[in-house]
């Protein structure tokens, strides 16, 4: 079997050669350690078949324009979007129910199959696919039963005891209960296809494969299946044409696991994974049923369902000279080897026929299965599998053959290897390998997965190596970091193939980690692989510049970089940047005037040392500008270029004050222009000296890219969506941004002044006076002028100039 996950469109067929095969690989999610421990890691692992697409819906493979959906959905949902004959049926084990409704031929049927995922109760929902045969007979009457003593079935019977009555589910094509060879043989069971209790086989292949795992020996005629204590639940879900649907073998696999089935034998399949049928058979097997399911007979090594779930072991076909049959599948999906040709079975009216095919296959397997659990009923579905490769030929996994052709004699008397030092599966009991940082260790058995734990007290790159391991193992390991009570996943560690090793890196946060290692195929080997976790404490590397601190007579761009991972953030305002503090660096920045940059590399909460870029440009030319006086809100900053520029206070008597000197490079509110004196609040005032303070009175806003134009009116650059550029002065016609640059006024363009923020919601007027909207408290609005005690918030649109409604957040 295969390790997989995903939604696809689902297929299946009576092994048919069919060439189309479907998958799409699920995200990787948060879990819980309550899921961890109940084996959801083992589920949940991403297929290699990941990046394979999901081939387009085949109308004429489905039965009727139909739809299967499980779940628990409105009716009156499903009418909404035209659907039409909606059959509703209780699932036997599951609360969730099963509907099948039909696609009108108006209808696009994947439009509106995908409409149908959406619905409210969906859990699936995915085209009801017939089944087709593919089993055919080549000779009947033929009296030897080769298989039995290839598998060695008769030491099996003279060696050992099989006390207990074992319960085999074959979903197929019912079986022929009346045939002398299966009397008293067969239970009751189910015909899904006439909804009835009456599962007669009016096709064949069923009773063909139920006579290899049960026929009657010692009876002085036919032949002999491979377990004497065992019996048939005949599980009908296919015509007498072997033509059956996807929702017929879903409802098959939920009524084998109500009649406490200890065994589910499949000898169908398609190339089509089906999240419903997997979402059944995980269910089957956590109850403590064996699957077991025929390889396919397409000489292919695609990936073929069920065979190919995780749970279900997968059966290949061999000939008499004990090599793989030329029709069989083969690959990294084959768990088992069985006799698959010239295999003498039962047929319909009492008859007997010789067929080939891995349909065949797989009950020999089903049979040796039902012999070891009659020999311990308490053997679970990994012990099992585990038993039937530890018999098989092989002696360690090999493509197409897996662990080899499986013998019954020595799987029975097989004796499990010891657990006792085996690495925990769960969080709980994780092997501390922070703390060893290195160990030899085994995959002991199907399904083993090993899981590892290491501490991480900084921000640290983390070197995972796996290797050493057989040629049988295709190691694959999640890393999660858990986050309160649950792991979140970090990593996905599959890069390379059987028996190579497997490297990565990350760069991890302090935390709690657990490195969760398996095999892709669920594979066990008797050679140990290394494992081993080392740490590196990461260093953050300081942002550099391309433009040295200094003076300069041009406008230029500064682009930022840095060495190490993480963000580069920078601020303009002379506040010192951090993980909450400053703008993530994107694109290089524009420099007009003189401006102090403090950047830093953020990863996480980590910060490196600050980088501070001092840039002076004394001769830029600054375009002149005149500001109205008398307002309540900042309509302008001034910029301190010189040293000794003084802030003073206005007294009484018209004199000022030195209150103190102003730092070069600071930025100060400006309320109004009086003369030659900026108004900075209250009573305070700087005087206007030129080249030594310069004012600028808002900023373009950039809404779709436009030009930066130079002073000779050629394109400097493009400037991107979301810069907001300082504007000196504007006519009706550009924007002056600096050392001569400029920017069309357009509709490219927003200007603004700054942002209000209402302490209470307030009206918003149109330009001719009458109430538009209100705005909300709280909300930051755009400024584009002040004017008259109206605040316009752009095109004419105002609220009232009233500081006690308002706070003036920036300009």
């Amino acid at each position: 079997m295969k390790k997989i996950l995903g939604l696809g469109f689902t297929i299946m067929y009576l092994l048919c050669n069919t060439t189309q095969s479907a998958y799409a690989a699920e995200d990787l999610k948060v879990v819980t350690s309550e899921e961890i421990d109940s084996g959801l890691l083992t589920k949940s692992q991403n297929s290699k078949a990941a990046n394979e697409s999901n081939p387009d819906v085949q109308l004429n493979k489905i039965e009727n324009r139909e739809i299967i959906i499980k779940g628990k959905v409105s009716v009156q949902d499903l009418e909404s979007i035209g659907l039409e004959q909606i059959e509703t049926t209780n699932l036997a084990d599951s609360d969730s129910l099963l509907y099948k409704v039909k696609i009108p031929n108006q209808l696009n049927y994947e439009a509106t199959l995908g409409n149908v995922k959406e619905l409210l109760g969906v859990e699936f929902a995915e085209p009801n696919y017939r089944i087709e045969p593919t089993a055919t007979p080549n000779d009947y009457y033929y009296a030897n039963q080769w298989y039995l003593p290839e598998v060695n079935v008769p030491n099996a019977w003279n060696s050992f005891s099989f006390k207990n009555e074992i319960k085999v589910a074959v979903i197929d094509s019912g079986v022929d209960a009346s045939h002398p060879d299966l009397a008293g043989k067969v239970l009751k069971g189910y015909d899904f296809v006439n909804n009835d209790t009456n599962p007669t086989d009016d096709n064949g292949h069923g009773t063909s494969v139920a006579g290899i795992i049960a026929a009657i020996s010692n009876n002085s005629t036919g032949v002999a299946g491979v377990n004497q204590n065992v019996k048939i639940i005949p599980i009908k879900i296919s015509d007498s044409k072997g033509e059956a649907t996807v929702e017929n073998a879903v409802k098959g696999i939920h009524y084998a696991i109500q009649q406490d089935a200890d065994i589910i034998n499949m000898s169908y399949g398609s190339l089509y994974f089906s999240e419903i049928e997997n979402e059944a058979l995980w269910n089957a097997f956590d109850q403590g049923i064996t699957l077991i399911a025929a390889a396919g007979n397409d000489k292919s090594s695609e990936s073929f369902y069920p065979a190919s779930y995780t749970p279900v072991i997968s059966v290949s076909s061999t000939n008499k000279a004990k090599n793989l049959s030329s029709f069989s599948n083969r690959g990294d999906g084959i768990d088992v080897a069985a006799p698959g040709e010239e295999m003498y079975t039962l047929h319909l009216n009492k008859g007997y026929s010789v067929k080939d095919g891995t349909s065949f296959s797989a009950p020999v397997v089903s049979g040796i299965a039902s012999l070891l659990k009659s020999k311990d009923p308490t053997l679970s579905p990994m012990k099992v599998e585990w038993a039937l490769g530890l018999g098989a030929s092989n002696g360690k996994w090999k493509p197409d053959t897996g662990y080899g052709i499986v013998d019954a004699y020595r799987s029975l008397q097989t004796s499990y290897p010891s657990l006792e030092k085996d690495i925990s599966p769960e969080p709980e009991g994780a092997f501390d390998i922070g703390s060893n940082k290195s160990l030899s260790e085994k995959l002991d058995h199907p399904y083993d997965v090993d899981v590892y734990y290491f501490k991480v007290s900084d921000l640290t790159t983390v070197n995972i190596r796996m290797n050493g391991f057989s040629t049988d193992i295709d190691m694959y390991a999640d890393l999660y970091k858990k986050e309160g009570t649950s792991y979140k996943n970090v990593k996905y560690i599959d890069n390379n193939g059987f028996g190579e090793a497997e490297n990565d890196s990350i760069t991890a946060s302090a935390g709690e980690y657990y490195l969760v290692v398996s095999d892709f195929y669920s594979h066990w080997s008797a050679t140990p692989y290394n494992i081993s976790v080392d740490q590196q404490k990461v260093t953050l590397s300081s942002p550099s510049s391309n433009m040295l601190s200094g003076t300069y007579t041009k406008a230029f761009d500064v682009h930022l970089k840095t060495n190490s991972i993480g963000n580069i953030v920078y601020t303009l305002d002379g506040t010192t940047p951090s993980a909450t503090n400053g703008v993530v660096y994107k694109s290089p920045l524009p420099i007009y005037e003189t401006t102090k940059i403090k950047a830093a590399t953020i990863y996480g909460s980590k910060v490196s040392e600050i980088s501070t870029f001092n840039y002076e440009l004394n001769s830029i030319q600054i375009p002149t500008i005149s500001l109205p006086t008398g307002h309540s809100h900042p309509i302008a900053r001034v910029i301190i270029r010189g040293d000794k520029i003084g802030l003073y206070k206005k007294n009484a008597n018209n004199t000022y004050t030195l209150n103190r000197y102003l730092t070069k490079g600071e930025q100060i509110r400006v309320y109004g222009v009086l003369g030659h004196q900026y108004h900075v609040g209250g009573a305070y005032y700087i005087r206007h000296q030129d080249d030594q303070t310069t004012p600028f009175i808002g900023r373009a806003l950039i809404k779709k890219q436009t030009a930066l134009l130079d002073s000779n009116g050629k394109i400097s650059r493009i400037l991107q969506v979301g810069e907001a550029i300082r504007v000196y002065s504007y006519d009706k016609q550009s924007f002056q941004v600096g050392g001569g640059y400029t920017i069309k006024v357009d509709n490219n363009t927003k200007y603004l002044i700054g942002y209000v923020k209402p302490k209470r919601n307030i009206t918003l007027y149109k330009p001719e006076g009458t109430k538009h909207s209100t705005l909300k408290a709280g909300n930051l609005y755009y400024v584009s002028k002040i004017s008259d005690g109206k605040i316009d918030l752009g095109n004419g649109y105002y609220v009232k100039d009233n500081k006690n409604d308002l706070e003036f957040v920036k300009n």
